[in-house]
C-alpha cells in the first residue's frame, strides 16, 4: 500500500470555516487519488474530530452517519457552521468597512474581498471593490492621485496605492539614515578645535546644546520627560525641584520676621492671613518639625486684622489672632519688653522651623514660658521667639488654652420658621403642575465645525404602541416643548 501525501486534521472552528476545511480535504483526496464515495466518506469521518462526529451524530438523530453520502454530510455540517448570511447585512458591512489608521493597503484590500464574498455582486464585483478603495483608503494623497486617473480599474487603483505606500515607506527610511549619518558626523567633529561655536540646530530649529530647563538636561525644552512633571518645591507643573527657578531665588539665609501689619495708602490693599502647618523633613534638616507659614494675598477692600489683647508677666500685649497657625509667637523686641524689669530668661532651644508662603526659612530663636493672665487663672503657657519685630500672632494653642475663641465669635440668630404654605403660595409659579419655563436665558449649542451632519432614520415601532407614541408625540407639541419641521439636516432616532 502506497504512503499518502498529507494528514487529515480535526476540524477546528475557531481556526477556519467548514468551507476552508472541505477545501484542504478535497486537496487531500486529490494527492492520495481517492475517488471513491465510500473511501471519502470514511476518511471525513475518521479525520473530522470527536467533537464534530458527536454534533453530527446529534444533527442527523435518529439517523446516523453512515446512512448519509459524503456530499449529504458535507451539506449537513455546512447549513450548521456556515449559514448563509443576510445579504444586505453583508452589503452594508462591505460598503461601511474603510481602512483604519496604520493598516496596510493590501491588508485592507483583503478584508474587502472577504466581506464581498456573501455580497453577490456578481460581475460588478471588481468595480465595487474599485469605488470601496478609492472612498475608503483614508489617504487624502492617494484618494486625489487615484480620483485623478481616467478609466481607472481595480487592478490599476490598487497598483497604484501599493506604490505610494511603498514609496512613502521608502522616503521615512531614506531621512532617518540620513539623520543617523548627520548625528555620526557631529559626533566625530567634537574632537576637533572650533573657533566659533553657535551651537547645533536640530530639524525643528532648536539647539541642542542648550541646558533645558526643566531638567538641566542637554536636549530640547519640548523633548523633556519631566514636561508634565510637579516641582515638589514649588509646586508647579513643568520642571523637577532641581531646575526650579524659584528654589535660586531663594537660598537657605534666615529671613526676620517683619510681620504683616504695614499700612497702604489707598481704598485697596493686599489682605493677607497665615498658616502654619507641619511638613516632611529630610535627613539633610537639623530640624526636628518644621511648619510653614503661608501668606495669601488679594485685592480686596482693607480688613482689619482681629485683635486680642493679653496679660503676659503682668503687660498688657496685644495680639493678632490667627487661628491658621498652630503657635504662638512674639518678636523678638516683644521678647525683650516682657522681661524689662526682670532678669531676662534664656530661651529654650525648640526643634520648629518656620517657612513663609515663598519657602524662605524664618530664624527662631527658641521658646520661652511665660505667665498668662485668663478670666480664671494664671496659666503658664510657651510661646516662640521668631528674629524681627513684626506682630505677634496668637496661635490655636493658645486660643486652646485660655478659651478665647468663643469669645469672637458673634451671635448667630436663626432665621423664623417657614411653613409649607407660605413656601408654595409665595413660589406658585414653580410649584405648579404645568411644565415651567426658564426665562432670560439663551441657550446655544456649540458644534464642531468639522462636524458632518448625520440623519439617521427613525425607529420602528410596533403597531400595538404606534396610537400611544402619536399620543405623546402631539402633547409634547401642544405644550410647545418640540415643534414638527419639514427638513433637517440632522437628525436622530
Amino acid at each position: 500500500m502506497a504512503a499518502l501525501v498529507g494528514t487529515v486534521s480535526p476540524f477546528d472552528c475557531e481556526l477556519q470555516s467548514w468551507d476552508e476545511y472541505i477545501e484542504v480535504l478535497d486537496y487531500f483526496f486529490q494527492a492520495n487519488e481517492i475517488t471513491d464515495a465510500g473511501k471519502r466518506k470514511a476518511v471525513l469521518l475518521s479525520g473530522v474530530g470527536a467533537s464534530t462526529y458527536s454534533l453530527l451524530r446529534s444533527l442527523l438523530c435518529p439517523m446516523t452517519p453512515a446512512e448519509k453520502t459524503y456530499q449529504e454530510l458535507v451539506v449537513v455540517l455546512k447549513a450548521h457552521y456556515n449559514p448563509k448570511p443576510s445579504e444586505i447585512v453583508q452589503r452594508y458591512k462591505f460598503n461601511s468597512r474603510t481602512r483604519h489608521t496604520g493598516e496596510k493597503v493590501a491588508d485592507y484590500v483583503a478584508e474587502l474581498k472577504k466581506l464581498a464574498q456573501y455580497c453577490e455582486y456578481g460581475p460588478t464585483l471588481p468595480q465595487m471593490l474599485r469605488d470601496r478603495l478609492v472612498c475608503g483608503v483614508n489617504d487624502d494623497r492617494m484618494q486625489r492621485w487615484l480620483l485623478s486617473e481616467v478609466d481607472l480599474t481595480f487592478e490599476k487603483a490598487l497598483t497604484m496605492c501599493l506604490a505610494m505606500e511603498s514609496a512613502d515607506k521608502n522616503i521615512k527610511d531614506l531621512q532617518g539614515f540620513s539623520g543617523d549619518e548627520e548625528s555620526q558626523s557631529q559626533r566625530s567633529h567634537q574632537g576637533q578645535s572650533v573657533v566659533h561655536n553657535v551651537g547645533a540646530v536640530d530639524k525643528r530649529g532648536w539647539k541642542t546644546d542648550y541646558e533645558c530647563f526643566r531638567c538641566k538636561g542637554n536636549h530640547a525644552p519640548h523633548e523633556c520627560k519631566f514636561i508634565n512633571e510637579l516641582c515638589h518645591h514649588c509646586q508647579k507643573r513643568g520642571h523637577i525641584k532641581r531646575a526650579c527657578k524659584s528654589k535660586h531665588v531663594m537660598q537657605s539665609h534666615k529671613t526676620p520676621f517683619q510681620g504683616l501689619r504695614g499700612e497702604r495708602k489707598g481704598k485697596e490693599k493686599a489682605g493677607r492671613s497665615h498658616l502654619v502647618k507641619e511638613e516632611d523633613v529630610s535627613e539633610t534638616e537639623d530640624a526636628g518639625d518644621i511648619n510653614t507659614i503661608y501668606s495669601v494675598s488679594h485685592k480686596m477692600p482693607k480688613v482689619a486684622p482681629i485683635l486680642q489683647k493679653l496679660k503676659v508677666n503682668g503687660m498688657n500685649i496685644e495680639f493678632e489672632v490667627d487661628t491658621g497657625c498652630g503657635i504662638t509667637i512674639i518678636s523678638k523686641k516683644q521678647y525683650s519688653k516682657l522681661w524689662k524689669n526682670t532678669d531676662i530668661p534664656e530661651w529654650e532651644p525648640c526643634n520648629l522651623t518656620l517657612k513663609t508662603y515663598t519657602g524662605e526659612k524664618m530664624l527662631v530663636l527658641g521658646q520661652v514660658i511665660g505667665t498668662v493672665q485668663s478670666q480664671m487663672d494664671n496659666k503658664k503657657l510657651t510661646m516662640v521667639v521668631v528674629e524681627g519685630a513684626g506682630p505677634n500672632l496668637l496661635g490655636r494653642n493658645w486660643l486652646k488654652d485660655l478659651r478665647v475663641l468663643p469669645q469672637l465669635v458673634n451671635t448667630v440668630t436663626a432665621s423664623p420658621t417657614l411653613h409649607l404654605a407660605d413656601l408654595l403660595d409665595r413660589y406658585a409659579e414653580v410649584f405648579k403642575d404645568e411644565l415651567g419655563q426658564l426665562k432670560g436665558t439663551t441657550a446655544k449649542i456649540h458644534v464642531n465645525s468639522e462636524a458632518q451632519p448625520r440623519f439617521y432614520k427613525p425607529r420602528r415601532i410596533p403597531f400595538a404602541v404606534k396610537p400611544l407614541v402619536e399620543a405623546e408625540l402631539q402633547r409634547l407639541v401642544d405644550e410647545k416643548i418640540i415643534e414638527p419641521v419639514q427638513f433637517s439636516e440632522w437628525a436622530a432616532p
